[in-house]
């Protein structure tokens, strides 16, 4: 089986969603939902494909399970703690300037939870997006990390490929089922609670060893990729269009039908465009797969709970110097240039006091 570090046109597919929840955000495009799918399936898929390839082993444990999730959260707590920390010294600052300094515990108790990842099991909005509110991702992906551990081993008992089709396919019939009782309630619950979003995560590691099982030896594929390539274009094609279809009964949702709107409307055509640009074997993936997009999908970890604190820095700065609020678009290529920036030398620095700190213990 090929052996690649990195799957490229991956990384370019996680900086589209990336941009995709920027637009959202800055008021351009409804796209956020679509892209917080991709991120949540994509990190199933991930973990699953790199741990079959690599022989790892986990034991399901309690213990476990929170020792891979606290390694897993750690490479972007620091970035997280910095990001809401920004985020809390502006809040305090508009309450100085409309004198409610007096609200300083409610925004105490938000910096406790966010430091601690636990808001995203509150239904309240004010909580749950409290401070950098794209941070419930990672509160979120906290609790998906947990689990893992007991997933994994279970998909490694798979007796054969087609296993993984199946089990897909029981999870989002199951989730139909779920989301069709609860469509009367909130939306929290089917978008933010991070049990329901097991959904997501669970379909992805299913497509991640379906692909791990799918892979083939390097010379072979070489071939197999001179062959098909049209046939593969034409499968992109495909995926893309179920990707739009979805955006655009997303967008034209009619009264009384918003509870499919969330995980369970962009599940399907979130995996089938994982799976194919993972594969990447078609004339769309390799085009995309180009060195900016892959940059950006490198970073944007980092720059998705920097761009949150970048927008409302860059909001409150224009609208003292201006007096007025930003257009949409000028709004989103500003916070976009300013983002890879800033997540830019926040990698850079964040890499070189790794360094610094290897060194010293080393030395």
């Amino acid at each position: 089986m090929e052996k690649r570090e990195k799957l490229e046109a991956i990384q370019a597919l996680r900086a589209l969603a990336f941009i995709g929840i920027l637009c959202q955000h800055c008021s351009v495009a409804r796209l956020g939902t679509w892209g917080v799918s991709v991120f949540f399936v994509l990190s199933g898929f991930i973990l699953t494909f790199t741990s079959l390839r690599e022989g790892r082993q986990f034991s399901p444990g309690i213990r476990r399970g929170v020792l891979f999730s606290l390694f897993k959260i750690n490479k972007l707590y620091l970035t997280h703690v910095v990001t809401t920390s920004a985020v809390l010294v502006l809040t305090l600052y508009s309450m100085y300037v409309d004198g409610n300094l007096n609200q300083w515990p409610k925004q105490l108790f938000y910096l406790i939870v966010n430091l601690l990842l636990v808001q995203d099991w509150f239904r309240a909005e004010a909580i749950r997006c409290s401070l950098n509110g794209v941070a419930w991702y990672l509160s979120a992906m906290t609790f998906l990390y947990f689990i893992f551990p007991f997933i994994f081993p279970v998909i490694k008992k798979y007796k054969i490929h087609k296993s993984g089709v199946t089990v897909l396919s029981i999870t989002y019939i199951v989730q139909i089922i779920i989301t069709v009782l609860m469509r009367n309630t909130e939306s929290y619950f089917t978008y933010f609670f991070p049990v329901y979003r097991c959904f997501d995560f669970f379909s992805g590691c299913n497509m991640g060893y379906l692909f791990y099982c799918n892979s083939i030896s390097n010379a072979a594929m070489k071939v197999y990729n001179e062959e098909n390539t049209k046939k593969y274009t034409l499968f992109e094609v495909l995926g893309i269009i179920l990707v739009v279809v979805a955006i655009y009964v997303n967008w034209n949702i009619t009264k009384g039908l918003e509870w499919i709107n969330n995980s369970l409307l962009y599940l399907p055509s979130s995996c089938v465009v994982i799976y194919l640009f993972a594969c990447e074997k078609g004339m769309i993936t390799r085009f995309l797969r180009n060195k900016i997009l892959i940059d950006i999908g490198n970073i944007s970890g980092y720059a998705f709970l920097i761009h949150q604190t970048i927008l409302y820095y860059f909001q409150a700065v224009y609208y003292k110097i201006f007096d007025k609020y930003v257009e949409p678009i000028v709004q989103v290529i500003c916070v976009f240039f300013l983002t890879i920036v800033v997540t830019k030398a926040w990698v850079f620095v964040c890499a070189h006091f790794h360094c610094k700190t290897i060194h010293k213990v080393t030395s």
